[in-house]
């Protein structure tokens, strides 16, 4: 009986002494886990070096150990003794809670190499008094709302992610990095201020938020998102592209402005809607989304990316102000092509226009329309009322709907119907004022050697280089346009031996005769396209190849 009381005696005071050592070591741990200031000062040293880590500004105490991801960091008046010292990271993973500048002096320098990690479990404060060489990753880790990044000028040279699940970001000025910015997690507010990096990147691995407000991304070549998991509110702001090679993709989001400003691609996007995107350089879309207006500036591609559909995108209105392809099956309210560019169209599928269809060209300037496959019809559907188009050249294109489709001035060129053609007639014009270019309309006159009639040949028109085109010897005509048209070119009686001229680029359509002299030379390195609809053309080489 006495050694059982003497065992449970001796076993209570062993659940005593573990209860004390267990109630001491959650107090330790429940202290450490608590925030601790950690005051930068001794001027110039390394990370780790922990004489450099007091508990107050300035102050001689120092902390045992370097900040962890609970503590904040200060760098301030009392940190540096003279200009130009310098912090280095150290060891490859930093960490802390907040990381405060505010107030430092003598113009200190945050560095480390690509190698180094620094992980920001709060909020960041840089100052404009103070220099950056910091090369490596920045990681934003915060688990709660209300975190702050304040960048006064300064810029990341590399990777920056924002990874705390449930946590949240305001910038608070303009943020910069040379390289790619990523949201994977938590809520990002760009707060209305500009950013500038490589490329940007919102693939939420869990549900995140991202707040453009009136922000404008400068982005080099890259934007990416995914509404699976993310919550983007664009409200006004402005995504540019700096890249001839910009690359957008996106999935089931709304955005209001895109800027190609050196063209660029959206790629692979399904179901986003934009208000106006607009591309400076060559710009392709790939992909089944809606879109307010489109400014195509330079060569445009439209396409579906549904391989079984082949459904395109919904546009309010797009512009092409150069030469455009249009493949798969599109809507558009208005679609507007610009004079002197070649537009082709995917044969067998149908581009549907509700509103404007315009296609001016002039008689200095034609618009090329066809289809991509040649013999094999494209389709432009509208609803009944008048479209009008005029100075085209028609070949291979369908118009169904219910519109009157009217071609004024127009070419007919082959395997056109529901179209009314206003067919131009024949016109001479001669070739004055030495050397210059095919489509400079004060080179042609309606006489020999007459006044300028400011417009360049048509398939309806007859060329003529006679005595009264070159008064002086050696004078080029350069073929300076993608594709040049005329209906007979003669060059008979022309004196000063002139050079016809032009690129392996370049494409000469005829659609009459041809009568070379020996009195000229050839420079013309681009292909001859012999288009004639009728018999007893003839052509005469002089020597010339």
């Amino acid at each position: 009986m006495k050694q059982k009381v003497a065992f449970i005696i001796q076993a209570k005071k062993s659940f005593l002494k573990l209860s004390v050592l267990f109630f001491f070591l959650l107090f330790f741990i429940s202290a450490r886990i608590s925030a601790l200031n950690y005051y930068w000062v001794g001027g110039m040293g390394n990370w780790s070096n922990l004489s450099h880590w007091a508990t107050t500004s300035g102050g001689t105490t120092l902390h045992n150990q370097i900040p962890t991801a609970v503590d904040d960091v200060y760098f301030d008046v009392n940190s540096f003794t003279v200009s130009g010292q310098i912090v280095t990271l150290d060891p490859l993973t930093i960490f802390c809670r907040d990381m405060t500048w505010m107030g430092v002096t003598n113009l200190p320098t945050l560095a480390g190499s690509s190698a180094n990690l620094l992980k920001i479990y709060g909020s960041l404060s840089f100052a404009a008094n103070m220099n950056m060489n910091f090369a490596g990753s920045v990681h934003f880790e915060a688990t709660s709302a209300g975190k702050t990044i304040t960048m006064a000028g300064r810029s990341f040279t590399n990777t920056v992610n924002f990874y705390g699940i449930g946590g949240g970001w305001t910038l608070q000025d303009a943020f910069s990095s040379s390289s790619f910015v990523n949201l994977y997690n938590g809520s990002l507010n760009s707060n209305n201020q500009t950013v500038n990096a490589l490329g940007f990147n919102a693939q939420a691995s869990t549900p995140s938020t991202l707040t453009m407000g009136s922000s404008v991304f400068n982005l080099v070549n890259t934007w990416g998102a995914n509404a699976n998991l993310l919550t983007l509110s664009c409200g006004t702001s402005v995504i540019n592209f700096s890249s001839a090679g910009g690359t957008f993709f996106s999935s089931n989001l709304v955005y209001n402005d895109v800027n190609f400003n050196s063209g660029g691609t959206i790629t692979g996007s399904t179901n986003s809607t934009f208000r106006n995107v607009n591309f400076m350089g060559n710009g392709s879309i790939n992909g089944h989304n809606i879109f307010n207006d489109v400014n195509f500036f330079s060569t445009a591609n439209i396409a579906g990316s549904n391989i079984t559909t082949q459904i395109g995108s919904t546009f309010n209105k797009v512009t092409c102000y150069a030469d455009a392809t249009i493949r798969d099956n599109n809507f558009f309210t208005d679609l507007i092509f610009s004079a002197g560019f070649t537009y082709q169209l995917q044969s067998g599928k149908t581009q549907t226009i509700n509103g404007i269809f315009t296609a001016a060209g002039n008689c200095g300037a034609l618009i090329d329309i066809s289809a991509l496959t040649v013999g094999s019809p494209a389709t432009i559907s509208h609803p009944p009322g008048a479209v009008g188009i005029s100075f085209a050249l028609l070949k291979d294109i369908s118009a169904t709907g219910g519109a009157v489709f009217t071609a004024n001035n127009s070419i007919n060129l082959g395997n056109n119907s529901g179209w009314i053609f206003s067919t131009p007639s024949t016109v001479n014009l001669y070739w004055i004022g030495n050397s210059g270019n095919w489509n400079d309309g004060s080179h042609w006159s309606y006489t020999s050697g007459g006044a300028p009639s400011g417009c360049s040949p048509t398939p309806f028109n007859n060329v003529i280089f006679d005595a009264n085109s070159f008064s002086t010897a050696a004078r080029i005509v350069t073929l300076n346009v993608q594709t040049a048209y005329c209906r007979d070119m003669t060059w008979t009686g022309v004196t000063n031996l002139p050079t016809l001229a032009g690129s392996s680029a370049n494409l000469l359509k005829i659609y009459g005769s041809l009568s070379f002299a020996a009195n000229m030379n050839m420079n013309f390195a681009g292909r001859v396209h012999f288009e004639a609809t009728s018999a007893g053309k003839t052509i005469t080489m002089a020597g010339r190849s």
